[in-house]
């Protein structure tokens, strides 16, 4: 079983990426279509705690819905979750060169603790460009983030 703040892939075909899709409508989040990127950080007694799932774009994981529920958030949870993701995508993705998220102002810190950094989005693959002046022309407060892959 999934426990603390170890964070984990959940493959499609598993029950876990339902239940951890449940867990994420629960709290009003996006949830992962069935081809996404899904990891997720699991208690023994509370259930999920957090979820995170990703976006292929061309040569960009778009990252999507990071969520920590209020009573497990400032234990360090979505850094586990973005550090497992960095780890994993530049171990196995070798065609990505770049992550993307689109961050609150609030969470900036939780980013740049990382290692992402602020972007300008003429670096990002055009179907991304579209979706970056969509949130902007509907005034979210965002900024934009990126984080470069390792070259192998």
């Amino acid at each position: 079983m999934i426990t603390d703040r170890q964070v984990h892939r959940i493959d499609p075909a598993s029950p876990r990426f339902r239940a951890v899709n449940h867990f994420l409508k629960h709290h009003r989040q996006t949830t992962a279509p069935r081809q996404a990127p899904l990891w997720c950080t699991h208690h023994s007694s509370a259930g999920y705690t957090g979820a995170i799932w990703g976006q292929w774009m061309e040569h960009s994981l778009w990252l999507r819905s990071l969520f920590v529920s209020p009573p497990h958030r400032r234990q360090g949870l979505g850094q586990a979750l973005l550090c497992q993701v960095m780890q994993e995508t530049s171990r196995f993705e070798s065609s990505l060169t770049q992550l993307v998220a689109f961050v609150p102002t609030p969470y900036q810190g939780l980013y740049q603790s990382v290692g992402f950094h602020p972007a300008d989005e003429s670096k990002l693959p055009a179907p991304l460009q579209k979706r970056w002046q969509q949130a902007v022309d509907h005034a979210k407060p965002w900024h934009l983030y990126v984080y470069n892959l390792p070259t192998p």
